[in-house]
């Protein structure tokens, strides 16, 4: 009787063990997207998956940075965008654009995710909004971090900064060559810096990708208002409150139906740029956007 018993608990205890949901291993990976692969960083976890799209120049480690990390209630996967980090790095504009939303459900296919919360800094933003509007099934709730529904004349940035990369070498040759003159070294290496606590790689030699990101951009900026009106999953809006990008989020907030806004305070140079990559570093950027998924759980 007692060796019965001891075979029926046994037996119990294994189906509990099969019934109960495991936790994903945190890995490192990469799939093949129409030919381009794409790096990803799956932190694991057994919560609520949330793809993290990093800025224009950067690369996952913006996440990383900016305290991301294996969690117990969410399933981080970062990705590196195509043209960037250990992605493939096509130097054909028509490889981009609207091929960077299609890497994320791709992803999301790769990782057998039907959906998931989406979070975009920046570049990421204007990807993870055009997912959104084009792919609304696959979005639980969004963040729109340093960018949000921007004007046709937000491509001037990009395509601005397509021709400081057309002869330079590294990234750091490219940001040096449209500086104005008045701009002295010790800004510039201050600004060095601070790309570099945004994941930003200044020695990059990559800059034909980088150049052809962001003639691509204009495939995804501007977007359409009853586009973005029809976004009706939660929204946060996140930004330096010194970003010039900041009216494009809060212009969001007249036409989403479920949006909320986040400022971090800005820094002490009061400069936008440096505060449009510092608010990654701001604990605050982090503490904001995991109250906001929390509320969805």
């Amino acid at each position: 009787m007692f060796r019965s018993r001891s075979l029926a608990q046994l037996a119990l205890s294994v189906a509990l063990v099969v019934a109960a949901p495991s936790a994903v291993l945190a890995q490192e990976g990469s799939f093949d997207s129409a030919g381009v692969p794409i790096a990803y960083d799956d932190m694991g976890g057994d919560g609520d998956p949330v793809v993290l799209i990093h800025s224009f120049t950067s690369s996952s480690d913006m996440w990383t940075k900016a305290g991301f990390e294996q969690s117990d209630d969410f399933r981080f996967i970062a990705l590196d965008v195509r043209g960037h980090g250990q992605s493939g790095k096509p130097d054909d504009p028509e490889a981009y654009g609207v091929e960077m939303v299609e890497d994320v459900v791709r992803l999301m296919d790769h990782l057998e995710l039907d959906d998931a919360h989406v979070a975009g800094y920046s570049m990421g933003a204007e990807i993870a909004l055009k997912l959104a509007t084009e792919y609304p099934d696959r979005v639980r709730s969004l963040v729109a971090g340093g960018s949000g529904w921007s004007p046709i004349e937000a491509y001037d940035v990009y395509s601005y900064a397509a021709m400081g990369f057309a002869d330079a070498p590294t990234l750091g040759d490219s940001i040096r060559a449209v500086m104005p003159p008045e701009v002295g070294e010790d800004a510039i290496t201050f600004l060095m810096a601070a790309m570099e606590q945004h994941g930003i790689d200044t020695d990059n030699e990559d800059t034909a990708a980088l150049a052809s990101v962001a003639l691509s951009m204009d495939e995804l900026i501007p977007l359409a208002e009853e586009d973005v009106a029809a976004i009706d999953v939660p929204v946060l809006g996140i930004a330096s409150e010194n970003d010039s990008e900041l009216p494009n989020i809060e212009r969001m907030a007249g036409i989403v139906s479920d949006f909320e806004l986040a400022l971090i305070p800005a820094g002490p140079t009061g400069d936008p740029n440096l505060d449009h990559m510092g608010a990654t570093s701001d604990p605050l950027f982090h503490d904001s956007i995991m109250e906001f998924l929390s509320s969805q759980a």
